[in-house]
């Protein structure tokens, strides 16, 4: 983390309509806050204008890089140091919302990369009170630390192995909630001290040209990625080179044509003091995630990091034999999503299941009775599986040993609330809260469908006035229903109310109560966690076809309800459905699919270059890779394109398949599959042959076949004539 220059505000803040937004937004949040609750989309409709003139403005001067893990990034989203809904530690009692105002002044925008954003959330630690409206901020004790304000110098560390150490408090902190040491991070910035290292090393006093120094001191501007690692990296070189050579800092400076070089910018490191950093660093790490999240009272950690899947990495699991899963979050969404899409049998409901037998630890893997033998693919001794949390220094390991027909999990204790549910979710109005051990996790629907889902009794009906109304506000807005349905309780009992009628949860329809009863669920265990707001509340769920039930309307809006009910919640879900997609985005999806040999992979789709499911139209999705249906009108017809592709990519055809080939170029040509005009036969015929080669040999095509397609495409345009003279004007090019 490097000192980020602000520069001068956006003219947009100084205008007018500025202006009167924010005294709109006084008015409105000095009323509101009194009730002890303000919505993400109430601030968000006040401050869109200002986030936008900060885009642009970043936009305009080239600004790419995260002013907290300084990773280069083409898509930065703003993030306001001190957050506009202020999470509030479980002992605050503050019921304002905390920094709303600071949401309009320039000197609260930060540029950061979408991952440090959702890791931050509205997490904002302080000790004792926090800022008043308008108040002083030198006032509050801040416990991150501002890379547009604060002396960062000799407060972090880079070490070798791609982890960063805080010297202070702090800085520690800071690592903590905003990730800064997430498996995806370490990694890159391993790779990129190991570059470095290797073109420092390779100066010698011999050799020690202006040239060489040049390109390292440029490598060390603030325009590079973990510029503040390779200032210490360097200040560390030419520190242990001054040792030997009490002249070598006059030959460095002659070296950069006479300039100064500036040893106090970044602290320099020997190799003794990094062991020693390393070793404590090590020490902190062990001690600090040495907990469970099942102890008696929420343990800090729970609350202190976010802790995210960025990666799930499975071997020998029923048919999947190797799968390599980076989840990534939405650039321009609040939430975390993942879904799995594939046919039936390749795996969806086991991979949620393996995911959630590692997150649930050893004592729920027993208290299950989950065996190897349940898990393993046939021809498998063992198999095994890992999640990398954001916030773990190492993955969990899920083991399956056939021999013992055991599951282990290390590190055995859970580290992080996880609920998970089947296709079939049904609530028991009778059902209280369970007393199991397992307060703070639950994941025994997604292996038994017949265990019946929490209804809130009797929590929901004890709940304070303002716990209760901000729930069933949560709730209704997961009814997407024309007749003002709200959820209210009266003499003890919870009700659906609309207009024309009134009546207990189970008197609405079965797709109404598979989602409230998901939700109640959801709510009720985060509530035992110690989550008092939902909107603030982090765990991972996992939900199997969670389009199960539902209505296609509510389909196409249920993933985006839940992002916004559940804004800190990690989904990963599956689904058969293209609806579910609409309110996803393209990297937050992954399609499985069996080879021929009947192994089951993950598409890589990196090079597909696909829309954004948001902005398809259904039949344009189902024909996609996502669903990969070569025809939305009938199966006979699909089936027929997906044996016309398999014959016309494989490189040797037989006399009967050249046979069957002719024959299906037939039908599929006399039902004008081939298009209309030679214009149109010419394009569909070069693109049928990229097609056939991608479903044949998806895994070793050479990377240039798809250009040298779409280049033959191309020509077959440029040569053709056009004009209506054949019918290719724009109704014969629609005739598909």
């Amino acid at each position: 983390m490097i000192r980020y220059n602000l520069g001068p505000e956006p003219a947009f803040f100084s205008t007018r309509e500025a202006h009167k937004t924010y005294k709109d937004a006084t008015a409105y949040f000095s009323r509101s806050t009194k009730g002890g609750f303000v919505s993400r989309p109430d601030i968000q409709r006040f401050t869109a204008l200002f986030v936008h003139a900060a885009e642009e403005r970043w936009l305009q001067q080239g600004v790419n890089k995260c002013v907290y893990c300084e990773q280069l990034s083409s898509n930065l989203v703003v993030d306001h140091f001190r957050p506009k809904l202020a999470y509030l530690e479980p002992d605050e009692t503050n019921e304002d919302a905390p920094y709303w105002w600071l949401a309009f002044q320039w000197r609260n925008f930060l540029p950061a990369c979408v991952e440090c954003n959702n890791l931050k959330g509205q997490k904002f630690p302080v000790y004792g009170r926090r800022l008043q409206f308008n108040g002083p901020e030198v006032e509050e004790d801040a416990q991150l630390l501002n890379p547009a304000e604060d002396d960062l110098t000799d407060r972090f560390v880079f070490l070798e192995d791609g982890r960063i150490a805080g010297l202070d408090g702090k800085a520690r902190i800071t690592i903590d909630v905003i990730g800064l040491n997430r498996p995806s991070l370490v990694s890159l910035r391993k790779d990129e001290w190991s570059k470095l290292h290797s073109l420092v090393s390779a100066i010698t006093k011999r050799n020690l040209t202006a040239a060489q120094l040049r390109l390292i001191e440029a490598q060390c501007g603030e325009t590079y990625p973990f510029s503040a690692m390779r200032r210490q990296l360097f200040n560390s070189w030419v520190a242990l080179q001054s040792e030997n050579d009490p002249g070598f800092l006059k030959k460095l400076q002659r070296a950069l044509g006479g300039a100064d070089f500036d040893e106090t910018s970044t602290s320099s490191y020997s190799a003794g003091d990094m062991n020693k950093i390393s070793d404590e660093l090590d020490r902190q790490t062990q001690e600090f995630e040495s907990f469970s999240i099942e102890e008696a009272k929420p343990p800090v950690q729970l609350y202190q990091r976010t802790q995210y899947i960025e990666r799930v990495e499975v071997s020998n699991i029923r048919t999947i034999k190797k799968l390599d899963a980076a989840l990534k979050p939405s650039s321009d969404s609040v939430g975390s999503w993942f879904m799995f899409l594939g046919e039936n049998g390749t795996g969806k409901s086991t991979l949620l299941q393996v995911i959630a037998a590692a997150l649930i630890g050893q004592s729920g893997v027993d208290e299950l009775g989950i065996t190897a033998d349940s898990l393993l693919k046939s021809d498998a001794d063992s198999g095994t599986v890992l999640i990398y949390l954001t916030g773990l220094s190492r993955p969990i390991t899920l083991s399956l040993d056939r021999k013992s027909n055991s599951v282990n999990v290390d590190p055995p204790e859970p580290k992080v609330m996880v609920l998970a549910y089947g296709s079939i979710r049904v609530f028991d109005e009778q059902l209280h809260e369970e007393s199991s051990f397992r307060a703070r996790s639950k994941v025994r629907n997604l292996f038994n469908h017949w265990h019946t889902l929490d209804a809130g009794n009797p929590w929901l009906n004890q709940a304070q006035d303002h716990e209760f109304e901000n729930i069933a506000n949560a709730l209704t807005s997961l009814l997407p229903r024309p007749d003002g349905a709200r959820i209210i309780r009266k003499n003890g009992e919870v009700l659906v109310e609309s207009p024309n009628d009134i009546g207990g949860l189970s008197s609405i329809s079965s797709g109404y109560r598979a989602i409230i009863s998901l939700a109640l669920d959801i709510i009720g265990i985060l509530r035992r966690g110690g989550w008092s707001d939902i909107s603030q509340a982090e765990a991972i769920v996992l939900i199997d076809e969670i389009d199960a039930h539902l209505h296609p309307r509510w389909k196409m809006k249920i993933v985006q309800r839940l992002r916004e009910v559940f804004p800190r919640i990690q989904f990963i879900a599956t689904s058969h459905d293209p609806l579910t997609l609409k309110g996803l985005d393209a990297n937050e999806i992954a399609v499985l699919s069996r080879t021929i040999d009947g192994d089951v992979l993950m598409l890589d789709l990196s090079d597909e270059a696909l829309p954004s499911p948001r902005h398809m139209r259904v039949d344009q999705i189902l024909s996609s890779e996502y669903f990969g249906l070569n025809s939305t009108e009938d199966l006979e017809m699909d089936q027929a394109f997906e044996d016309y592709y398999k014959l016309l990519g494989k490189p040797e055809r037989t006399v009967n398949e050249e046979a069957k080939l002719t024959e299906l170029k037939q039908h599929l040509g006399t039902s004008r599959k081939f298009g209309v005009t030679a214009r149109e036969q010419l394009v569909f015929e070069a693109a049928d042959q990229y097609i056939a080669s991608r479903k044949y040999q998806r895994d070793s095509m050479p990377d240039g076949e798809k250009e040298a397609s779409l280049k033959k495409m191309q020509e077959l345009w440029a040569r053709l004539p056009t004009g209506d003279a054949e019918g290719d004007g724009p109704e014969g090019a629609n005739n598909d």
